[in-house]
């Protein structure tokens, strides 16, 4: 199977990430063949070069952007495939038609004008495939896949500017500093929690605030830029959380599973889908910074708790959100969706 996967994207957030690891996977599987277009991007590019996937680039910009869309329909002439991946409004608004099956993955909780070409779109949760469906799109074009994580990529180190205090346990985040993903509601939380230090990675046009709010901890609060290797910092951590205020899905909950560590998570929309609360990790009120400090304390506290709760957060990630079991749905539901759509346009054809 031929796919060809677009995005315009940001550099840095949870959607691109999840594109490339996506886009690696399918070019490691046998029979596929992956190629990118993508909009300009030194790392990005660089990242999916080294591990052997062709791609183009294109401006992906504004209304008087003229360029994208014949690039586009060069690259779908050049490269004849049987699926286009389009990732994130600007993208699928710039594909143009062909005969390819055109799938799109909005992300979010997002208007689908961009998507009435699409032959199929993925919701990550079933929650957006509901938000979808009231949005009036036909049930038989959308498909419910949800996000995997890498397996953990052992022997990396700390950076060596990162002192932990031996004495105090670690409290874990990352993504993107944006209002939505509630780090503030955290820092509030960890003006409760003497005990314990809070890791923070990402970048975004909230840091220079969150620092500001940080200032009273600033001695237990570390805030550090992305990192490309998480695993050293959640091999120290001792419980992993996710705060946010709005999250479709949360590709860092199955970073958590995947290395074994217990998880908190705010009842947004995409983490009340995938977490038994309680089970595979403890929910807690959006926004609430005592509930959530609460419940980090509980965990800190109780080692069965937490160790049950990795536990249990990691069979789960197995079962469900792995690599293999993923890439295979969508594989197979790209060869069912190609082969009606090949049907019903024979059909057209012989009226």
């Amino acid at each position: 199977m031929r796919i060809l996967m677009a995005i315009a994207g940001a550099a840095k957030g949870g959607a691109e990430k999840h594109f490339e690891r996506l886009a690696r996977a399918f070019h490691a599987h046998e029979g596929t063949t992956v190629e990118v277009l993508m909009r300009h991007n030194y790392d990005r590019y660089k990242r999916l070069l080294d591990f052997g996937i062709p791609l183009r680039q294109a401006p992906f910009g504004g209304v008087f952007d003229f360029k994208t869309k014949k690039f586009f329909t060069q690259h779908i002439k050049d490269f004849n495939p049987d699926v286009v991946f389009t990732w994130l409004n600007r993208a699928t608004k710039f594909c143009p038609k062909s005969s390819a099956l055109h799938v799109g993955r909005p992300g979010g909780y997002y208007d689908l004008k961009y998507y009435r070409q699409c032959d199929l779109i993925v919701a990550m949760t079933d929650h957006l495939r509901t938000f979808y469906l009231d949005k009036g799109w036909p049930a038989e074009k959308i498909v419910t896949i949800p996000n995997f994580a890498d397996e953990p990529i052992t022997g990396g180190t700390l950076p060596s500017t990162l002192s932990f205090d031996s004495k105090k346990k670690v409290v874990l985040a990352l993504g993107r500093f944006h209002p939505n993903k509630g780090f503030d509601v955290l820092l509030r939380a960890m003006m409760n929690i003497p005990q314990a230090q809070l890791c923070l990675l990402g970048e975004g046009e909230e840091k220079q605030a969150l620092m500001e709010l940080a200032a009273p901890i600033a001695n237990r609060v570390h805030i550090l830029p992305w990192q490309d290797n998480i695993t050293p910092f959640m091999e120290h951590a001792d419980v992993f959380v996710c705060p946010s205020r709005h999250e479709p899905f949360g590709s860092v909950i199955l970073e958590a599973w995947s290395h074994r560590k217990p998880l908190i998570a705010s009842e947004s929309e995409g983490p009340s889908q995938v977490i038994h609360n309680e089970k595979t990790g403890l929910l807690v009120p959006v926004g609430n910074a005592e509930a959530l400090a609460s419940a980090i304390s509980r965990v800190l506290e109780d080692e069965k708790l937490a160790k049950d709760l990795a536990k249990k957060g990691h069979e789960m990630y197995k079962k469900h959100y792995h690599e293999h079991s993923v890439v295979q749905h969508y594989l197979d539901v790209f060869s069912r969706s190609r082969g009606l759509s090949q049907e019903k346009h024979a059909e057209r054809e012989a009226l």
